[in-house]
């Protein structure tokens, strides 16, 4: 699904709204902290903490979030992504599963956690380091190539 030279392999947590951005943190628990990261060559985990806008409507704002966030999943540097929901944001996981079908993109090649149908922040988390571990087994390694600048994307 990621398409490019990447600077770094890195592991994704994308909450789909600043709620679910309030459950995971990369600094506590991780999949880095169990030592399946440094063997696939992933040098950090990042949880973008964003809003989806609450209270904005507009289909305007829900073709930009649903692009965005496509874009940050095939982002070159993202060895592995998983979808974080609350559950009653504008962007659920089903939203973003049609949104990666529609741009011919594979649904499983992400992971899908929900903070309300896990049963809750706890059981979500639980998947969510579990999900990881799988997918981090499963990555074939690295393989470095020596390139120009021009061979990097910026943004």
């Amino acid at each position: 699904m990621r398409i490019g030279f990447a600077t770094e392999r890195v592991g994704l947590v994308l909450p789909t709204s600043l709620c679910s951005s309030q459950i995971f943190s990369p600094r506590g628990g991780s999949p880095e902290q169990q030592g399946h990261c440094r063997a696939q060559g992933i040098s950090r985990f990042v949880a973008l903490a964003h809003t989806e806008a609450c209270g904005v409507l507009g289909d305007t704002l829900f073709r930009m979030l649903g692009r965005s966030y496509r874009g940050y999943l095939t982002h070159p540097n993202v060895a592995a992504a998983l979808l974080l929901e609350n559950g009653c944001e504008k962007i659920t996981n089903d939203v973003m599963q049609h949104e990666l079908k529609a741009a011919r993109l594979p649904t499983d090649a992400s992971g899908w956690a929900s903070v309300q149908l896990d049963g809750g922040i706890a059981k979500a988390l639980d998947k969510i380091e579990a999900w990881f571990i799988d997918k981090l087994s499963s990555l074939p390694s690295a393989t470095r190539i020596k390139a120009d600048l021009g061979a990097l994307s910026v943004g």
